[in-house]
């Protein structure tokens, strides 16, 4: 790949107080796949059902045909996106102040049988960026469940959702609303996509769910002396969010370094979906190092 120093030393710089540019080459490589490799649009889908996984413009920027790899056939969700699970977990001071603000939200649902709140794509949610809107979808899936909210333990509120995508989609949103309530601390990702096969043997989407119960191999933040990330991450990964990113984002930010850092294990479990097995390092070089991890024209894949 030809990395230099240059390449490292822009590494560093956008991976600790530049997040906004790794951000920004990111999505120019991403939307580079998209315009000259695309294979096949998403179609309408049930949560758990196969088709095909779209993500585009801000989000990972390409379009993945699931049944050109190696036979197999993706998860994806109702919204088009890889299935992949992802648990929020928010500091909160008041279980019952957070419960307050949650009624007010006709896009929540309290489902007082399962003491949970369910996150519905409609009303106030209805802009959410996803792959696919809402008026995209047929009638009988809506409304869409977005994510399920509960509180496990006094002072933690967990949010749990099915695709990178919709985490940081739920960080933007729940940021301001809950502002001062509720803090995203942390968030746990599965670092891989799933088959159709993988889902039968589970018994159902609800048993892929509980890879997210596993126990976690890595905590990121992290790095080398050089500032660098390390090597790759596991299966199951925490990621910490900083108070700063967290306080801006009750501000209206946009999560960079956390909407970064989700776009890149999408890439990474895209690459080892199609039986490359790239690291993560390998994948932020590669873009340091080009601009971008796609170039038009390039002939790579």
């Amino acid at each position: 790949m030809g990395v230099g120093d240059d390449a490292e030393e822009m590494l560093t710089g956008a991976g600790t107080s530049h997040p906004r540019k790794v951000a920004r080459l990111v999505v120019k490589s991403q939307q580079a796949w998209a315009r000259g490799r695309c294979e096949a649009g998403a179609r309408p889908v049930k949560e758990g059902v196969l088709g095909c996984a779209s993500l585009r413009g801000g989000a990972l920027g390409f379009t993945v045909h699931p049944r050109c790899c190696m036979g197999r056939v993706l998860i994806t969700t109702a919204t088009g996106e890889p299935y992949q699970p992802v648990r929020m977990f928010f500091v909160i001071e008041s279980r019952p102040w957070v419960v307050q603000v949650l009624a007010q939200l006709r896009c929540m649902r309290e489902v007082r049988k399962r003491e949970a709140w369910v996150w519905v794509y409609a009303d106030e949610a209805a802009a959410v960026p996803l792959s696919k809107r809402v008026g995209d979808l047929p009638v009988e899936v809506q409304p869409v469940v977005l994510g399920t909210m509960r509180f496990p333990e006094d002072g933690v509120m967990m949010l749990e959702v099915r695709s990178l995508e919709r985490a940081i989609a739920a960080a933007r949103f729940f940021g301001p609303i809950l502002v001062g309530r509720a803090r995203l601390a942390r968030v746990r990702v599965v670092n891989r996509w799933f088959a159709e096969e993988e889902m039968k043997k589970e018994e159902g989407i609800e048993g892929l769910d509980r890879w997210l119960d596993g126990e976690v191999v890595g905590r990121a933040p992290q790095g080398d002396e050089a500032g660098l990330p390390v090597e790759d991450v596991g299966e199951l990964e925490e990621i910490e969010v900083g108070v700063e990113e967290a306080e801006a984002g009750g501000r209206g930010g946009d999560f960079p370094e956390l909407a970064t850092a989700l776009r890149l294990r999408g890439l990474r479990a895209f690459e080892w979906w199609r039986g490359k097995g790239v690291t993560l390092r390998e994948i932020m070089l590669r873009i340091a190092a080009e601009g971008a991890y796609w170039k038009e024209g390039s002939g790579r894949a």
